[in-house]
């Protein structure tokens, strides 16, 4: 049989088609993925890379991917790795804040191995111990021909360049007012979950209650139940939960029925830990299903 002959663009297209269905032929998944160690001082430009295992028969990925616009700002994206190995072209779209569409796509060979496939540039505007979550939203390989597995990352903003004073955050919620030094987030000063509140009064109105601010607290829970079903806990359909109160103050305005009266509880609470409810006269904690 004669195979008739075929000018250039056409047998251009045979090939690229050709190739197409061979990149899509692969059945196991590819990891898609940014780091979670990714970071950078403010005002640095940083680039973060996006990769790819395995890659082999990729010709082209669609990804979507957010940030935190109040910490970074999108800036390029360049193809590299790999993907500048086998003469990949890359199309994004910055134009939404917080939001990166990316178009990555073979000019002819499909990637090979594993490894980058892309690099986005960005502006760090945040202060330092701030965080983004780099998040990818969708991405597809292969329109869907490779199954995607998508690997989320983090950035984090640095000391470095920062005047040393200023205030960060070193990752441990145990510690309060860490600041830059050297280039490097020194802890400050160390805390514990707050202590057992104390002094809780009720006005004549019978319906505020207050207590005395716990040390390091940074808000508070009360919890309310019936004196008939004392001691307090472990929890049911008397009691009432006030969660992550902004003050020392809550204004209740139930009335309990004739005969009967209510208690109140009231812890602190910080990132490092919850407060106490005190303990019972044997000594054993209070403790309630109904704050958890």
């Amino acid at each position: 049989m004669t195979i008739p002959m075929l000018d250039r663009k056409h047998l251009a297209v045979l090939l690229f088609v050709g190739a197409a269905v061979l990149g899509s032929a692969r059945v196991d998944a590819a990891v898609v993925s940014l780091p979670d160690d990714a970071q950078g001082g403010s005002g640095a430009l940083v680039d973060v890379p996006i990769s790819v295992s395995p890659g082999e028969g990729v010709l082209g990925i669609d990804m979507t991917i957010t940030y935190e616009a109040a910490v970074l700002q999108a800036q390029s994206v360049t193809v590299s790795g790999i993907a500048a190995t086998q003469g990949f072209a890359v199309i994004p779209n910055l134009t939404t804040p917080g939001r990166i569409v990316i178009s990555e796509y073979a000019m002819q060979d499909p990637l090979v191995g594993s490894g980058e496939i892309a690099k986005i540039r960005f502006l760090v505007t945040g202060t330092p111990g701030a965080t983004s979550a780099l998040t990818f939203t969708s991405a597809s390989i292969n329109e869907n021909g490779i199954p995607a597995i998508l690997d989320n990352g983090l950035f984090t903003v640095s000391c470095a360049g920062a005047v040393n004073g200023t205030a960060c955050n070193d990752g441990n919620a145990c510690t309060v007012g860490d600041t830059c030094g050297g280039g490097i987030c020194n802890a400050g000063t160390p805390i514990t979950a707050p202590p057992e509140t104390q002094n809780m009064t009720v006005a004549a109105d019978k319906a505020s209650y207050s207590w005395s601010a716990a040390a390091s607290a940074t808000q508070y829970d009360v919890v309310r139940g019936g004196t008939g079903a004392l001691p307090v806990g472990p929890g049911g359909g008397d009691e009432v939960c006030f969660g992550n109160l902004a003050g020392t103050t809550l204004v209740d305005p139930a009335v309990p029925d004739p005969g009967a009266g209510f208690w109140y509880l009231s812890r602190g609470d910080n990132a490092c830990g919850i407060g106490t409810y005190g303990t019972r006269s044997n000594g054993s904690p209070r403790s309630t299903t109904t704050c958890p």
